[in-house]
């Protein structure tokens, strides 16, 4: 079970908010590699949620106005007497989207990943790209060029961001907000069936993790197919081993666990106010809603959420054990 810190470490609010340029993060070579840096059983996951809330949660807000992901509730926003700005800049508070899901005690849904569009993905629809230059060396020559070129384009800052993913545990659920009617866009420039309000960094970070993956699984293939194909030797049943092996985990990080809005929950969070003018101008006054209560309520449901997501996972990698959301369920507090 998860236990989370029950303190949460001071940090300065204007290093956090007025982030510097992102630098580049040197990306793990193998899936080994990665799932030792990035995967929650691998890790302190308290000191990593805790590290997430203060440095990313409290501060964080998701915008709507960049090319592609304009939201059209202009007559939402009048019946809640919402002033639109000139420059229509509307934001969400990622605490208040959080919070909310703590208020209900949801829990995460195991959705495809390819049914999520998260920002930077925009490019391959037919939006701006602010990508200069061509992507940097391939950290494993097994990756194919397209898969690279393809991830780099849409995760580049993401994956670009060094601090951000340091603290980064790909299996902490994400938000996502559901598209009201797909594949009429309404709330993604990609027309899928989910809008991602927090949580690119972990996603970009798994879609590196399957490009792993998937160059391992080119590589076995080749082996094997180098072998005579009517001669069993123990190499070869090894290799046929390692193939049905790691496209296991290829289907299982397919899935990833998410926190799921409806839309108009979603609008009903949404503000013309910038931030950096209100609640995110200055420490305290971005403090000023932590509380203690709040703070105990946040570590006991997120170590109700990451208990059922572990055992949601470990179920489903004992060889796809039969209905484990189900199963968790039954033994769940969410």
């Amino acid at each position: 079970m998860v236990k989370v810190a029950k303190s949460l470490s001071s940090f300065s609010a204007i290093a956090i908010i007025y982030t510097k340029a992102a630098q580049s993060a040197p990306l793990p070579q193998t899936s080994i590699d990665f799932q030792n840096a990035f995967e929650c059983a691998k890790h302190d996951v308290a000191k990593r949620i805790d590290d997430g809330f203060n440095q990313w949660v409290i501060s964080a807000r998701h915008t709507t106005w960049t090319e592609g992901w304009e939201l059209p509730f202009e007559s939402y926003l009048k019946s809640h007497l919402i002033v639109s700005e000139p420059n229509g800049r509307y934001y969400a508070r990622v605490f208040d989207l959080l919070n909310w899901l703590r208020l209900q005690n949801l829990r995460p849904q195991w959705i495809p990943v390819d049914k999520v569009c998260h920002k930077g993905m925009e490019v391959m629809f037919g939006f701006t790209s602010n990508i200069i230059g061509n992507p940097p060396k391939k950290p494993n020559i097994h990756i194919t060029n397209d898969t690279w070129d393809t991830l780099w384009t849409t995760c580049h800052k993401q994956l670009n961001a060094q601090q951000r993913i340091s603290t980064s545990c790909i299996d902490i659920p994400a938000v996502v907000v559901v598209n009201p009617d797909p594949p009429i866009k309404v709330n993604n420039p990609c027309q899928y069936e989910f809008r991602m309000v927090d949580g690119a960094h972990r996603l970009c970070l798994r879609k590196y993790l399957l490009s792993l993956y998937e160059g391992e699984m080119l590589e076995y293939q080749s082996q094997l197919s180098l072998m005579d194909a009517k001669e069993d030797s123990p190499d070869k049943t090894q290799i046929q081993s390692q193939i049905a092996e790691l496209q296991l985990k290829i289907d299982r990080a397919r899935q990833a666990p998410f926190f799921i809005l409806n839309q108009t929950t979603f609008e009903s969070m949404i503000t013309d106010v910038d931030p950096h003018k209100t609640w995110a101008r200055d420490e305290r006054t971005l403090m000023k809603d932590i509380t203690t209560d709040l703070k105990n309520d946040w570590i006991h449901w997120m170590e109700r959420v990451m208990t059922y997501v572990e055992c949601v996972e470990s179920k489903t990698a004992s060889n796809g054990a039969h209905n484990p959301v189900e199963r968790c369920r039954e033994h769940s507090e969410l």
